[in-house]
C-alpha cells in the first residue's frame, strides 16, 4: 500500500509484513460450482469465504501518509480483510475422453480492505479499500492419463491442470489468478467421480482507483492449494 503527501511530495510505500505485522501463513477457504450443460460449454461459480487478518509492530522507520507523520517506535495496530464472488463460463474448444482446454472468461466481485492507526486502536486511521466487479479472461487445461487397472472402480487417472485468469482492466484493477497442479480422479462403478487436486497458486491485484486521494494498494501472495471435488 502507497501513500503520498497533502502537499503533493511521495509518500511511504507500507509492506503489510515488515511495516504492519500481518502474518505471512494463512488459511483461505474457498467454495465452488459447475455445471457441464453440453460437451464444450461449463457454467461456474465461486467465492471465498470471507478472511480477517490482524497484527501489530513498533515501527521501526517513519511512515508518511497523507494526513500525518507515523514515527519510528510507534507501535501500529493493522487489520486486513478480503473476500471474492465470482460466476464464469468455460468454452473447451478442446475435449476428449481424457483433456480438455480451451478459454474462459469471468465476472469477479473482490472486496478487499487494509486498515492501521496507533496502538491502542480505537478508530480506522488509515484505510485502503476496493470494493469493484472486474471482467476477467483466461485460459485453461486439464490432462488425465488413466491407470491400466482399478481395484476401487472404473479406472482411477492421475492427471495435471492450470487455468490462468487476468482482469481486463489493467489500468484500473490489474488483477492475475495462477493455479497449476496435479489431480487424481477416481470413478466409483456406482456413484459418483471423486477427484483430489493440489498445486501451486498465485494471486494478485493492483488497485489505482484512489489516486485522487493519494492512495494506492498492490496485493498478492503464493501458496499450496489443496481441493476435494465430486461429480455427479
Amino acid at each position: 500500500m502507497g501513500f503520498e503527501q497533502l502537499a503533493g511530495g511521495t509518500g511511504s510505500s507500507i509492506d503489510f509484513r515488515s511495516d504492519l505485522g500481518l502474518g505471512s501463513n494463512e488459511l483461505s477457504w474457498r467454495v465452488r460450482g459447475s455445471v457441464r450443460p453440453l460437451e464444450h460449454h461449463v457454467l461456474r461459480v465461486y467465492g471465498s469465504i470471507p478472511e480477517r487478518y490482524t497484527g501489530s509492530k513498533v515501527l521501526t522507520r517513519d511512515l508518511q501518509t497523507r494526513t500525518r507523520l507515523y514515527q519510528a517506535g510507534t507501535e501500529i495496530e493493522s487489520v486486513f480483510e478480503t473476500a471474492t464472488l465470482g460466476a464464469g463460463y468455460d468454452l473447451d474448444l478442446l475435449a476428449g475422453a481424457t483433456f480438455f482446454g480451451g478459454f474462459h472468461g469471468d465476472m469477479r466481485y473482490m472486496t478487499s480492505q487494509v486498515s492501521f492507526a496507533p496502538a491502542p486502536r480505537r478508530d480506522l486511521d488509515e484505510v485502503i479499500s476496493i470494493h469493484e466487479l472486474v471482467p476477467c479472461l483466461g485460459v485453461h487445461g486439464e490432462l488425465t492419463s488413466l491407470f491400466p487397472f482399478s481395484r476401487l472402480g472404473r479406472a482411477p487417472g492421475l492427471g495435471g491442470f492450470g487455468r490462468l485468469t487476468f482482469s481486463m482492466t489493467p489500468n484500473f484493477v490489474n488483477y492475475v489468478d495462477l493455479n497449476l497442479g496435479l489431480s487424481l480422479r477416481i470413478q466409483f462403478a456406482a456413484g459418483p467421480i471423486l477427484e483430489v487436486r493440489g498445486g501451486y497458486e498465485h494471486e494478485s491485484f493492483y488497485h489505482g482507483e484512489e489516486r485522487i486521494s493519494g492512495k494506492l494498494l498492490e496485493y498478492s501472495r503464493d501458496g499450496i492449494s489443496f481441493s476435494l471435488g465430486a461429480a455427479f
